[in-house]
């Protein structure tokens, strides 16, 4: 019958004390229903509307600048080798920063990809060149030596 404890089996299931309370254990969420009432609109596509015209720029700026000041800055001064900069930190970002930050981000990581492929390209042409010293052809080796040090020199310029 509903409500009754189940029948003992032989095996005894392990104990819990009886102050603890369990907490259910989580439901699935549902969708909104349609609403299609007011001319074919839905609580759904007013969802996808909203995250459309979600600012990310602007909620990354706000996470950034939380527990920030627009009234205090703070100031490092750098200074050694002939140089000196001053690097303002602790200030309230704008959206156009946090952009600028996020491209710089995303063209930093392109550009160690690039010089990583260099690198190993560079490499991978000095021990071609070993291998050609070491089978008697100097000549092709000089070719290979030259091709890798020109990689490696593009990576000081770049």
């Amino acid at each position: 019958t509903p409500g009754t404890a189940p029948a003992a089996t032989g095996a005894s299931a392990p104990s819990r004390p009886a102050s603890s309370a369990t907490a259910p254990p989580p439901q699935p969420r549902r969708l909104p229903a349609l609403d299609r009432s007011a001319g074919g609109s839905s609580v759904l596509r007013d969802a996808y509307r909203a995250w459309d015209r979600f600012d990310e720029a602007g909620a990354l700026a706000a996470v950034e600048n939380e527990g920030k000041s627009e009234d205090s800055i703070g100031v490092t001064l750098r200074a050694g080798g002939g140089t000196a900069a001053l690097q303002c930190t602790d200030y309230v970002k704008d959206t156009e920063e946090v952009e600028l930050d996020e491209e710089l981000g995303r063209k930093r990581s392109s550009l160690q990809a690039t010089l990583n492929a260099r690198l190993a390209q560079a490499a991978e042409l000095k021990a071609q060149g070993n291998r050609l010293l070491s089978d008697g052809q100097p000549r092709a080796a000089l070719e290979r030596y030259l091709e890798g040090e020109g990689a490696r020199c593009a990576l000081e310029h770049a």
